[in-house]
């Protein structure tokens, strides 16, 4: 079965669900990185907003390219942190998608996940490495989203993961008070916890060296060498000059 490949091809393909006909395209060297003439957007994009998670695996296999921007200036994990798409969402992350880029507002995939209420699509760009201070145009940063969107949850996963609390005005650190306060503090006490556990493994590989082994092998090193010296005395030489004689 013969198939026309064109971009538009393949973005109809990725539209329509039709998964072989993608893979079909991609064997047969389509440009799979080509933006559509209406918003500019890639395949991947599509699949990303379409939710259709072979499509983009076999895409991202294929080396699409992942940070690319449409005509709003939003990614493939923009769109599927906007819409939930977690499949999607976490295979991007996975292949190295940038977290951090900004559309053409300034705002992140952490903003889209955030001022959508997805808490798992929040966790995963934590866990992934989000930096979690990028403002947009307006100066406004996740925490501020968080705040603003009345969402507990993610206030306590912001903060727990580094964010700065003072980045949100005073009244609303002291409605949130008891949520920043215990993120805090949880955070501190992982970080504790790890350090503990850092140094009990760090004294446990100190008492499996057998020192007392060790230094006993020095004292033979050190009596044989004392031994040695008595028998081949070195040969004694004088500093002291003598007149010759007549």
């Amino acid at each position: 079965m013969s198939v026309t490949i064109t971009t538009e091809a393949l973005i109809d393909a990725v539209l329509e669900r039709d998964h072989p006909k993608v893979l079909r395209l991609i064997d047969g060297g389509v440009n799979i990185d080509r933006q559509s003439t209406s918003h500019r957007n890639t395949a991947l994009i599509y699949s990303a907003l379409q939710n259709c998670i072979d499509s983009a695996r076999d895409l991202i296999r294929a080396g699409a390219k992942l940070n690319l921007q449409n005509d709003s200036g939003n990614t493939a994990l923009m769109i599927a942190s906007e819409y939930n798409h977690k499949d999607i969402a976490q295979m991007l992350i996975n292949a190295k998608a940038n977290l951090n880029i900004r559309n053409g507002k300034g705002n992140t995939a952490l903003i889209w996940a955030i001022m959508k209420g997805h808490i798992d699509i929040v966790q995963m760009l934590i866990k992934g490495g989000v930096d979690l201070e990028v403002s947009n145009n307006n100066g406004h940063k996740a925490l501020h989203f968080a705040v603003r969107e009345d969402k507990p949850d993610m206030i306590y996963a912001l903060v727990f993961a580094g964010a700065d609390p003072l980045v949100v005005s005073r009244q609303y650190r002291a409605k949130y008070k008891e949520i920043i306060e215990t993120a805090q503090q949880d955070a501190l006490a992982i970080k504790q916890a790890h350090e503990q556990k850092v140094l009990a493994d760090r004294q446990k590989a100190y008492a499996r060296i057998d020192l007392s082994g060790y230094v006993s092998r020095q004292m033979q090193k050190m009596t044989e060498v004392m031994k040695d010296g008595q028998k081949n005395p070195p040969p004694f030489t004088s500093r002291r000059r003598y007149k010759k004689t007549r």
